[in-house]
């Protein structure tokens, strides 16, 4: 039984061996892809903010609208200004950083369970 033994062990450790290495090769592989995917959705996360210049944008709109304030009170006329619209991002900005966030938790999901 001992042949038998020492035989069935060696096939068992090539196994092992065989699976730690296919697993260092997958985990590295999800490394990589989780690592892509990240830079991928950090460049699409600036279309989701608003410019720096938009704040700019509301601070002058309220010292016109303070302006315009003072004038009224000393009787002068003063032009209409429409302010400026909200930041809204683009549907497909969204819909691109959605895709990109579900496939970074799902890839690392996975890792978990090899």
């Amino acid at each position: 039984w001992s042949m038998v033994f020492q035989t069935a062990l060696k096939k068992i450790k090539e196994q092992v061996d065989f699976w730690k290495e296919s697993l260092d090769n997958t985990l590295l592989f999800i490394t990589l892809f989780s690592a892509i995917v990240t830079a991928f959705l950090l460049s699409n996360l600036s279309a989701l903010e608003a410019a720096p210049d938009q704040h700019n944008d509301q601070l002058l709109q309220n010292l016109i609208d303070l302006i315009t304030q003072i004038a009224s009170l000393n009787g002068l006329k003063t032009p209409t200004i429409t302010p400026p619209d909200p930041f809204v991002p683009a549907t497909s900005d969204e819909v691109s950083a959605a895709l990109w966030y579900s496939s970074l938790i799902i890839s690392v999901r996975f890792s978990f369970f090899l």
